[in-house]
């Protein structure tokens, strides 16, 4: 019962999934600063979260989020044509960046975006339906009654 209950539930999240809308970028970088051009290949009408991560083609495990970023960044309607985000660097930042194997991963994220309603109604039904199953389905024996662990409870005291 409890794996049905788990694929019903899957089954209803894999519809919920949607891929992440498709995103080109490029960036180029001068005195103190780096300039990211992308563009979101999506909805017009829609809000976006836009988040930016630096990473290195040479170390997989490499992440850097950059503090101090201006322009097409965060939450708004960042869809249909080539935006820019500028991050300005600090000389600490400066000194750390050596070598030629940087870029950057772009994601824009859909506002509003969650669950579908439908899911949490479906798991509820689902989750309830289990429930009065295994409830209705509890064995009784007339010989042995059991305990709160499964236990067989010990016989009555004879009465004198």
């Amino acid at each position: 019962m409890k794996s049905i209950l788990l694929h019903i539930l899957l089954f209803g999240l894999a519809f919920s999934i949607k891929a992440q809308d498709k995103i080109e970028s490029s960036f180029e970088s001068s005195e103190g600063k780096v300039v990211v051009r992308y563009e979101i290949k999506a909805d017009n009408d829609r809000d976006y979260t836009v988040s930016l991560i630096l990473k290195r083609t040479g170390n997989s495990s490499y992440s850097y989020v950059p503090a101090n970023l201006q322009g097409d960044i965060g939450e708004g309607r960042f869809a249909g044509g080539i935006r820019t985000i500028v991050w300005l660097l600090s000389t600490a930042e400066q000194k750390n960046l050596e070598g030629d194997d940087y870029y950057f991963e772009i994601t824009a994220v859909p506002v509003g975006r969650g669950i579908p309603w439908y899911v949490y109604v479906g798991t509820v039904a689902v989750g309830g339906g289990v429930a009065a199953v295994l409830t209705m389905a509890k064995k009784s024996d007339s010989s042995t009654s059991t305990g709160s662990l499964g236990i067989p409870e010990p016989p009555s005291r004879p009465t004198q």
